[in-house]
């Protein structure tokens, strides 16, 4: 893999997941065992500010998604965001986790070059010691 020159920026999107949270206080009401509809009527905007991403589809029965802080399809929408269900509770660990780590890239990502570290494609590679893994670690 061919990695960008070393003071090069990381690409918001690309190198690494930067999502808004919603400035919707509904966003915040989630709560464990919440019924599924109350999920369907979550704006887009809502749900990618939760990392959720709609891959197409135009009615609210055929739409599927992916989870950029899971990194995987979701196969159910309410079962995924409900902290209520272990695939929920995974989720809020990592979109938790994810944040804390943008937080980190916002305020020490400028030390990255001079310790010789690229964010690349979702990844972090040390030129030092040649290790290398997921963006948020």
């Amino acid at each position: 893999e061919v990695l960008p020159p070393l003071f090069s920026l990381p690409r918001p999107g690309q190198d690494f997941h930067a999502y808004r949270p919603s400035p919707n206080d509904k966003v915040k009401m989630i709560q464990p065992q919440m019924p599924a509809g109350w999920f369907k009527n979550l704006s887009s905007e809502d749900l990618l500010g939760m990392g959720i991403e709609e891959k197409g589809g135009s009615s609210s029965s055929s739409r599927s998604y992916w989870c950029g802080f899971c990194e995987t399809d979701v196969q159910e929408l309410h079962m995924h965001l409900d902290p209520y269900y272990k695939v929920g509770q995974r989720h809020h660990k990592n979109m938790n986790g994810g944040v804390t780590a943008l937080k980190m890239l916002k305020q020490d990502g400028w030390k990255l070059p001079h310790e010789q570290v690229v964010i690349h494609n979702l990844k972090y590679h040390c030129l030092l010691c040649k290790k290398n893994g997921a963006w948020y670690e």
